[in-house]
């Protein structure tokens, strides 16, 4: 006999939280909203505050490297060697962002910093321990420009699309992690930041 009462208990404890599920239901909106504070409008006035900030800014420099290397160039003729060069190089550059570039997408809590590319600032190779080898061909002076030209492209390469360009990727959003950190104050707990690499392909 308590078993069937305790069953009858709980099919009419169930009917009840599924009436009052029901009736409750279209007022769970407004039940929500007035127990959590609006968190889109939060991010929203946060994402004025850092788009002010953006517009004020020019380039956000990402990394500064520095790498040494060495180039032999040989002219050979027949399998003789008949010329060449052979020179160390230090190698400095300096990669960064655009920061009026930046775009900025608010869902809910979250802010995505959609970051452009980042590009070169500047660079510069400077030669060292050089050594002529003007056995039968004499290497011109615009030929071992050419030479220091052509080494400082492919350095430069290798961090806008070459092995380094994840480094400079990280090394960016690291920067523009701390970046904002400085420029917000009292950040809302409740936020959250990502970042993304921005789609260009559209030209926009």
């Amino acid at each position: 006999m308590k078993a069937i009462l305790r069953w009858i208990a709980g099919v009419i404890g169930t009917i009840i939280a599924l009436a009052a599920t029901i009736v409750l239901l279209p007022y769970a909106g407004d039940i929500v909203n007035k127990i959590m504070p609006d968190v889109t409008s939060a991010a929203e006035r946060t994402a004025g505050v850092i788009s002010s900030k953006l517009s004020e800014s020019a380039r956000l420099e990402s990394i500064t490297v520095t790498e040494s290397g060495t180039v032999n160039h040989d002219l050979s003729l027949a399998g003789i060697s008949v010329g060449g060069v052979t020179f160390d190089y230090d190698y400095t550059a300096s990669f960064g962002i655009d920061l009026k570039r930046v775009q900025m997408v608010v869902s809910g809590s979250k802010i995505v910093f959609m970051l452009p590319q980042p590009e070169l600032i500047l660079d510069d190779l400077v030669p060292r321990n050089i050594s002529r080898k003007d056995t039968l061909v004499i290497i011109s002076d615009e030929d071992y420009e050419a030479l220091l030209e052509r080494e400082r492209l492919a350095c430069r390469a290798r961090y806008l699309s070459g092995d380094r360009q994840q480094e400079l990727w990280d090394a960016t959003v690291r920067v523009m992690q701390s970046t904002v950190e400085v420029w917000l104050t009292n950040v809302d707990d409740r936020l959250s930041f990502e970042y993304a690499l921005l789609d260009e392909s559209s030209g926009s």
